[in-house]
């Protein structure tokens, strides 16, 4: 197996300020966050990897609600654009989405993507972070889904390229690992997916 973890200086770590980086890379960063009864299941990778699908797919599977990747939807919303000072808003409104979903939910809520995404596009595309979007991308989830890059990129017009795709795919890896985070490497097609998540979703139905 690789070592991911030797990626993670090569996307700027040292160049964070001495108060953001020990947070974003060591697993000693904040945990602030209030206990929960419905289960937040985030579902993340790299560009092109299937996680919209998935979402929709697990969604309809187990009529539970679903929260969409808020990053796109403001790129979208701003003309294909988003700035520096966007990125922090982009985590706590992701947040706030999770959180109206999970007022909604029986078992648990489908996320797609996270904030620790968007302190990705804000360590890779401007070599810093904001401190707000560091803590917010402490969030806890109780499964942490990783889309593997398994099958061809394909450019829809919004995306950067293979080479950023397995980029963004070593980096998520290697910083839940720092992190202590536990995730499962989901791969094959859409049914193949969710079969291998079946067997660790399907327990929070029983006995509903």
């Amino acid at each position: 197996m690789t070592d991911h973890a030797q990626t993670i200086p090569d996307l700027s770590a040292s160049s964070l300020p001495s108060d953001v980086a020990p947070m974003a890379f060591s697993p000693d960063g904040p945990a602030r966050f209030e206990p929960r009864h419905v289960a937040r299941i985030a579902v993340v990778g790299g560009e092109s990897t299937g996680k919209s699908t998935l979402v929709e797919a697990l969604g309809k599977r187990y009529s539970e609600p679903c929260v969409a990747e808020y990053g796109r939807t403001l790129w979208e919303a701003q003309g294909g654009h988003t700035d520096y000072d966007d990125l922090r808003v982009i985590g706590r409104r992701h947040i706030a989405y999770e959180d109206a979903a999970m007022t909604t939910a029986r078992h648990c809520v489908f996320i797609d993507t996270t904030p620790l995404t968007t302190l990705w596009y804000s360590i890779d595309g401007f070599g810093r972070a904001d401190p707000d979007l560091v803590e917010s991308s402490w969030r806890p989830y109780d499964l942490t889904l990783v889309c593997a890059p398994d099958f061809a990129f394909v450019q829809d017009g919004s995306r950067s390229s293979e080479d950023f795709r397995l980029r963004h795919d070593r980096w998520i890896r290697a910083i839940l690992r720092s992190r202590g985070a536990d995730y499962v490497d989901v791969r094959g097609t859409v049914a193949e997916r969710l079969a291998q998540v079946a067997v660790l979703i399907d327990p929070l139905f029983e006995n509903a």
